[in-house]
């Protein structure tokens, strides 16, 4: 699978704005990987990724919301120990990704002052990750749409 070459092949800023509900725009930035990926062994699995791309976009009008994505190319070692702590983990629910082959879960953080998302989708060697503030199910659409449209 090939992972996308820019941020607008991974979700367009139309694609963003619709799940979020307002008008959006890619940030100038990439995002940071704890905006996108909770967790230590995450991290440092989407830190030894072999190839990758991190995607930030922020509401048009001045706000803390954000929206970031990921796609990381893991290596079977590194997919199969991230999957098993996942399914070990009870704070992460399985998703049905609607992609033969696919697994996917979602996770929400209601410590601190906002509700923070992930979602993950694993599809053949990619990863796909995407951070949010606010309900998960407001990006589960956006991330699983990434992985169908990089596969499709």
């Amino acid at each position: 699978m090939n992972i996308p070459n820019s941020c607008d092949a991974l979700a367009t800023v139309d694609a963003v704005s619709a799940a979020m509900g307002k008008t959006w725009v890619a940030a100038s930035q990439e995002p940071t990987l704890e905006s996108i990926i909770p967790g230590p062994q995450a991290r440092s699995a989407a830190t030894e990724a072999t190839a990758k791309l991190q995607c930030l976009w922020w509401p048009e009008l001045a706000t803390e919301a954000y929206v970031a994505l990921g796609v990381y190319r893991l290596s079977d070692s590194a997919a199969t120990s991230l999957l098993s702590s996942l399914r070990s983990t009870p704070e992460y629910n399985s998703v049905d990704p609607g992609i033969p082959g696919a697994v996917a879960f979602s996770y929400e953080d209601r410590g601190g002052e906002f509700l923070t998302s992930t979602v993950y989708v694993f599809v053949g060697d990619s990863w796909f990750a995407g951070g949010s503030l606010g309900p998960a199910a407001r990006i589960v659409p956006l991330v699983l749409d990434a992985a169908k449209r990089s596969i499709g």
